[in-house]
């Protein structure tokens, strides 16, 4: 077993391991280590619609390198995500994604990414989408409270039917440790990629346009992200994620 990308950003390790995607391209007031609501520290990713107005910019978020990971092989992907209090909803018209698992979509960068959570007046929907479920294959939903911690966990092996065969292709779900849901066969769009998706966490408005989107901003947290191959169970994943330490002043850059 290896990790691959990630762990827990309390101790800053899991950071260097990530491309920063946003308004600016290092870690600073969009994307940075800030101090949570419960004394510990986390990522923090910050979007403002000004950054779309004046940019198009869609994200803050940390990507890992689309080649870290190779066909043939289960992986292992988490996140522990918070939403800070204060939180606002906006109805069902918003739309904003706090984790993802993306495929190298060059060719048809239109499409939903594989696997996503995607959060619409408060209930985050994690999504898996591929050539038989276009729109999105609604794996479970999770009604999220601000100021609370939830663990979204998956194990799979991408089959694309081309890199993979088809009938190898699984992925099983757990949140907070249950396991909530279980698919087998085609799990991804069938275009062929060099490399099976990677992992990516932060916030995304993929439609900058909206009308509930004008002049307001989001900031999400991330307790942890990480994705490893091989065997390495669950359990030391988690313990590796949720390690948690309290600092006098959050860290603004490493």
């Amino acid at each position: 077993m290896s990790i691959l990308v990630g762990g827990n950003f309390a101790s800053g390790a899991a950071v260097p391991g990530f491309t920063v995607q946003s308004a600016s391209s290092t870690l600073g007031s969009r994307i940075r280590l800030a101090k949570m609501d419960d004394g510990t520290i986390g990522l923090a990713s910050t979007l403002h619609h000004k950054d779309y107005a004046d940019t198009g910019q869609l994200r803050s978020e940390l990507s890992a390198d689309s080649a870290l990971a190779t066909w043939g092989k289960v992986f292992r992907a988490g996140w522990i995500v918070r939403l800070p209090p204060g939180w606002v909803n906006h109805g069902s018209e918003e739309g904003q994604v706090l984790l993802q698992m993306h495929e190298v979509n060059a060719a048809a960068v239109s499409r939903r990414p594989a696997f996503a959570g995607e959060l619409r007046d408060g209930v985050l929907s994690v999504i898996l989408a591929h050539d038989d479920a276009p729109d999105g294959d609604i794996l479970t939903t999770v009604h999220m409270v601000p100021g609370r911690d939830y663990s979204i966990w998956a194990e799979v092996r991408w089959a694309d039917g081309t890199n993979e065969p088809t009938a190898n292709g699984y992925l099983n779900l757990y949140v907070d440790g249950a396991l909530v849901a279980q698919r087998t066969g085609r799990n991804h769009w069938a275009t062929v990629d060099p490399n099976p998706p990677y992992l990516k966490c932060g916030v995304y408005v993929p439609d900058g346009a909206s009308p509930w989107w004008a002049g307001k901003s989001r900031t999400v947290w991330h307790r942890g992200a990480v994705m490893a191959d091989g065997g390495e169970s669950f359990e030391a994943l988690q313990s590796l994620m949720k390690t948690a330490t309290v600092s006098a002043a959050p860290q603004v850059l490493l």
